[in-house]
């Protein structure tokens, strides 16, 4: 999240950039996050920044013919609600979600909740495992999928009852 315009103008070019590798590769995506917000500054506060250069990104990409997808990732990102007002705040019908599943777990989010508050918005899902740290932290590292703390069955049919028919990515 960039408060200041020379900031939020290289995010852009920096999309931009994507975008047009995007294209050259018949990618129909790409994926951006929210980042850090900056200390002291609320989501509230920080939206209308974000969503400045998130439209704009996706006005570009469509001009394109890719997609641009904000990835549920960074601390104020992770929670689906946040999420989701980044996308209404850019009010641009292409703008959509790329679902990481592990980070909303992260941030202390039910997979039923996360599921009800991204409905409809989630175009692609980004699947890992990772371990939910002894010492209760939000870092929890990576391992083989099957092997963590991220409910992934639950995750799976929840997405099939929602009807969900989009790509699928493994990290």
């Amino acid at each position: 999240v960039q408060h200041d315009a020379a900031g939020r103008a290289l995010a852009v070019r920096e999309a931009e950039f994507m975008v047009r590798l995007a294209s050259d590769l018949a990618a129909p995506a790409v994926r951006v996050f929210g980042g850090p917000l900056p200390s002291g500054v609320s989501i509230k506060e920080a939206l209308p920044f974000a969503a400045d250069v998130f439209r704009r990104a996706i006005h570009y990409g469509a001009a394109h013919g890719v997609s641009i997808l904000l990835e549920t990732h960074d601390p104020a990102w992770s929670q689906s609600a946040n999420a989701v007002a980044l996308v209404e705040a850019a009010a641009a019908p292409a703008a959509g979600i790329l679902y990481d599943v592990l980070h909303p777990c992260r941030v202390g989010e039910t997979v039923d909740q996360t599921l009800a508050t991204l409905k409809g918005y989630i175009r692609l899902v980004h699947l890992k495992d990772g371990r939910r740290p002894a010492d209760g932290g939000e870092a929890w590292p990576q391992c083989m999928i099957g092997e963590g703390d991220v409910p992934l069955p639950a995750i799976l049919e929840g997405l099939l009852a929602q009807d969900y028919d989009g790509w699928y990515t493994f990290e």
